[in-house]
């Protein structure tokens, strides 16, 4: 899983453009299917994703864990249906959830190869 998101305040991109930090997770994911065989996943945040990155372009295809820390999953990053899987609650808190679809959909996400 490929975790997006930066520091808090001023500099969450590090000083990245965002078409340069599309750039970079375009190749990322490229290079990650020819070496593996699989799609990564990308985990981020909504507001992470649009204040850093921008529209997705064709990076939308791409499964994606989004992290929302609300009771219900909120916008998504623009250029996604839905998230693959949605991580609820502060990392590590007590409401540190993961959700995903039925167990059938889960064992077949997970042991698909190229989808």
């Amino acid at each position: 899983m490929l975790v997006l998101r930066g520091a808090e305040g001023e500099d969450a991109c590090s000083g990245v453009a965002p078409g340069d930090l599309r750039g970079w997770v375009h190749d990322f994911a490229t290079e990650y299917r020819r070496l593996t065989g699989r799609q990564p996943v990308l985990s981020t945040t909504a507001q992470w994703w649009a204040t850093c990155v921008g529209p997705a372009g064709d990076l939308g295809g791409l499964d994606l864990a989004l992290r929302d820390p609300a009771d219900l999953p909120g916008d998504l990053p623009e250029g996604w249906e839905r998230p693959v899987l949605w991580l609820a609650g502060e990392p590590g808190g007590p409401g540190d959830t993961t959700y995903f679809g039925t167990l059938h959909e889960l064992r077949q996400w997970a042991v698909s190869a190229l989808r």
